[in-house]
């Protein structure tokens, strides 16, 4: 019984021997088609950027507690700024992307598939966003565990384009991230000159207040008193001069003439209000 039925089943194959052969070779013609012109091939390409620490820096507890290598808040900032529209429109500006299929299939576009009336309405930022958006998708940005390194994938039709954009991707994070120290530095210079010349103007008006509330000068006073960076050995040349004095005086005897005296007293005093040192003096006769 089974034979016949197996029988009965090749006669039937054979008298349909055509419409099966024929719906075979459209299968075969609609796979081939599928693979070549549909499900295109593609390539994924990776590169790696690893994160510097400033000398001496360390984060032990933080480790510690949460088992993850260096600071993960600042890693995954990283990750999201790499990740960021910003960096992707400055990606697809510097690749050109927007001129590519793959990114803009507006490109591609026919007339059975958008009208031409649609493509003329949309607006360069609108085909700008479609284009970041195709970019960003195409990207993947990860953080390798207990690391600093972030790893990033491009996957695309074109080995050479994915490794093109995954390089200038890593590229221009490390651009940025130079041009931000660079601003911040620029804007700490320029704080720090504004701060030293407010100062400066503020030891100007302290000096002016000192000058204003210091008394002047008296005018019978020696000229040599009045120069400041003579002020000290003229007082050291009154000093010794009135130790000079008492010398004298200890020394003096009443068989002394008043004019010996008052002689001595002269010799004294002259070297400090002449501006000489009391050693120039000339000794009693």
């Amino acid at each position: 019984m089974g034979g016949l039925n197996l029988l009965a089943f090749v006669r039937l194959c054979w008298a349909h021997r055509y419409t099966i052969a024929a719906c075979a070779g459209r299968g075969l013609l609609l796979g081939f088609g599928i693979s070549t012109f549909a499900m295109k091939p593609r390539f994924r390409s990776e590169t790696t950027l690893v994160l510097t620490r400033p000398a001496g820096y360390s984060d032990v507890p933080s480790q510690a507690m949460t088992g993850l290598g260096g600071d993960i808040s600042a890693i995954n900032t990283q990750v999201e700024i790499l990740g960021s529209a910003r960096m992707m429109h400055n990606l697809a500006l510097e690749l050109n992307l927007q001129n590519d299929p793959e990114f803009n299939p507006a490109i591609l576009a026919s007339r059975w598939t958008v009208p031409w009336q649609k493509l003329a309405d949309r607006s360069d930022s609108e085909a700008q966003g479609i284009v970041v958006e195709n970019v960003t998708q195409a990207i993947s940005i990860k953080n390798v565990r207990n690391s600093d390194v972030i790893r990033i994938s491009t996957t695309t039709n074109d080995p050479q384009k994915s490794a093109e954009i995954a390089d200038t991707l890593a590229q221009l994070f490390v651009r940025d991230q130079i041009n931000a120290k660079a601003e911040g530095l620029t804007e700490t210079v320029s704080w720090l000159s504004d701060r030293v010349a407010g100062l400066e103007q503020e030891i100007a008006r302290q000096e002016d207040a000192i000058k204003i509330l210091r008394p002047p000068t008296p005018m019978h006073w020696p000229r040599s008193f009045r120069k400041p960076e003579q002020r000290w050995p003229i007082c050291r040349a009154v000093f010794k001069s009135l130790t000079n004095w008492t010398r004298h005086l200890l020394t003096w005897t009443p068989n002394t003439s008043e004019a010996r005296f008052l002689k001595s007293f002269m010799i004294a005093f002259s070297a400090a209000f002449q501006g000489r040192s009391p050693r120039e003096a000339q000794p009693l006769g």
